[in-house]
């Protein structure tokens, strides 16, 4: 009976888990420097069921529309609003065809968008609609109910992801000259007594003459 219980609680303790697991995952990476950051954005399918449930459309918030580069079949697909969802205008999205759209398992990198602020951001807005085409009858619905739009064949999905900054590379100028000091060094003084001896010797030597 113990043994029964304690299967239980882990068998529960595993779905919610699985239910708490995000459909859809974003990361991105910056490269560029200040003033012209470039953000590339890596979309990745989480989901273990339904399995013909692919994304075919993703959006980022940026200060403005500037994408700069799409992958494989996807293309610019211009700003959107979440109507349904948050309200959010995304100002960058990517859509592709729905019979090539990206499957279960899978990832796909190279949604690039350009950044003129002088600090890249350290986080990013982001939408992404998944579809479902009925191949599989008996999982062809998505029904966990995080979705923002309520639909079974068509949930979209909303989120924030963290980038992965570049390195700093901190030069260290070298200052070939020798650094001043406030203080003659005693080689300047013994230069300085010289020099002045030798002023004086002539001064002399002058009005001897006169």
């Amino acid at each position: 009976m113990r043994t029964r219980h304690i299967a239980a609680v882990a068998a529960l303790l595993l779905g919610s888990a699985s239910a708490q697991a995000q459909p859809v995952s974003v990361d991105y990476t910056v490269s560029g420097s200040a003033g012209n950051w470039f953000l590339n954005f890596t979309l990745r399918n989480n989901f273990s069921s339904p399995g013909d449930m692919g994304v075919y459309w993703f959006g980022v918030r940026t200060p403005s529309a500037t994408v700069s580069a799409s992958p494989g079949s996807w293309l610019s697909n211009g700003g959107w609003t979440t109507s349904s969802g948050s309200g959010t205008t995304y100002q960058n999205s990517w859509k592709t065809d729905k019979t090539t759209s990206l499957l279960p398992g899978q990832s796909l990198t190279g949604f690039t968008a350009q950044s003129f602020a002088l600090a890249a951001p350290t986080s990013v807005q982001w939408f992404a609609y998944a579809f479902s085409n009925g191949l599989a009858e008996s999982n062809g619905v998505y029904d966990v109910g995080d979705n923002f739009n309520g639909l079974t064949y068509n949930p979209g999905f909303e989120s924030s992801s963290l980038g992965s900054m570049p390195e700093v590379n901190v030069q260290t100028l070298v200052n070939e000259q020798p650094p001043v000091t406030t203080t003659p060094e005693p080689s300047t003084y013994a230069l300085m007594a010289s020099g002045l001896a030798v002023l004086s010797y002539l001064n002399r030597r002058r009005r001897a003459t006169v």
